[in-house]
């Protein structure tokens, strides 16, 4: 057998994002995810203002594997009369580890 040589050119296979993003920490993310975008929706009602949802992925391969680490997160600002002189509340970032098609 011969070994196929390494690409340098990314996979172009497709990711299903909906179940990406209810795979992530075992659904909690997508909560979180959720309710950030309602949080900030009625604050935009509320005070007739735009309002800014922040979603971060770090991807890092997990050394001897096909496998990659997603560190998630979400931040939003936070209203005034939420909490007092607060810049943003940000939901703490999480893990998730994911296997990678070839």
């Amino acid at each position: 057998m011969t070994d196929k040589p390494k690409s340098s050119r990314p996979s172009t296979a497709a990711t299903d994002m909906a179940e990406f993003i209810t795979d992530l920490d075992g659904g909690q993310f997508e909560v979180m995810l959720s309710t950030a975008l309602s949080r900030v929706a009625a604050a935009v009602v509320d005070h007739e203002r735009k309002g800014k949802v922040t979603v971060t992925f770090e991807v890092l391969k997990i050394p001897g594997t096909h496998q990659v680490r997603i560190v998630h997160g979400v931040s939003l600002p936070t209203p005034p009369h939420w909490v007092a002189k607060a810049k943003k509340s940000n939901h703490p970032p999480c893990c998730t580890s994911a296997r990678v098609a070839q």
